[in-house]
């Protein structure tokens, strides 16, 4: 254990959407996530960096690098296809850490990227990011999916821009998320199709995508997405 991780004061921050969300643990109390524009020193930071691992790779890293302020949780590379892996890998060893014997996929939905991760005897096998949350904020879309419109692009994925038009032409945003959502598990067909995914979201949305799974009768469980990442930041700062 580092000295800094014996000091009573410590914080955790990740990088997901515009801004840094930042935990702080005070001798066994937890509060946050709160925004931040400042980051304190003895921080564990869950961020984009040069401080990186190549997947497959274990779900909870052996050590965390430090530049003498902050301890850095490395980035999870993939070369095929090309993605980086940061905050959401706090969630899963959070989830990992309570469900030591759990092979199968998270499904980790963020302010602007949603994760499915393949995990398989406690490493990250592979993942893949999608960019709906952000094109769901940027079309302004509804927050409940209409399963009827999802069904329609699943099945004719590449006429999801005339979806994405005939939604907005008759006002209908909960059809416009049903379709970016429709495109989004048909593109991730090959990571959830008879497994068992486990919903692990910080983010509005959550709730919808636990909607559109549950319409292809998906075996789903849920976590709550604040509480595995306290636990995946407890279980990193005790490295």
């Amino acid at each position: 254990m580092t000295t800094s991780a014996k000091h009573p004061l410590w914080h955790g921050a990740l990088t997901e959407g515009t801004r840094p969300m930042l935990w702080t643990f005070d001798a066994g109390r937890t509060t946050g996530p709160v925004q931040t524009d400042d980051l304190p020193d003895n921080t564990i930071l869950a961020i984009d960096s040069s401080y990186t691992q190549a997947a497959p790779c274990p779900v909870t890293p052996d050590a965390l690098p430090s530049d003498g302020t902050y301890r850095i949780l490395p980035t999870v590379t993939q070369s095929t296809p090309q993605d980086r892996l940061t905050w959401a890998r706090v969630a899963a060893i959070g989830f990992q850490s309570l469900n030591p014997d759990w092979d199968g996929i998270l499904c980790l939905p963020g302010q602007s990227t949603t994760y499915w991760l393949h995990l398989s005897a406690k490493e990250i096998v592979s993942f893949q990011g999608c960019a709906t949350p952000q094109l769901a904020y940027a079309l302004d879309a509804g927050i409940t999916p209409d399963t009827e419109a999802a069904d329609q692009t699943m099945s004719r994925p590449a006429n999801l821009a005339a979806h994405i038009h005939t939604a907005q032409v008759s006002g209908n945003a909960n059809a416009l998320l049903g379709h970016l959502l429709g495109a989004e598990i048909a593109a991730t067909r090959p990571y959830w199709l008879g497994q068992e995914v486990a919903l692990i979201g910080i983010a509005p949305l959550t709730n919808a995508y636990a909607t559109i799974l549950n319409a292809q009768h998906v075996p789903l469980i849920r976590a709550d997405g604040a509480k595995m990442v306290e636990k995946g930041f407890q279980i990193l700062n005790a490295l």
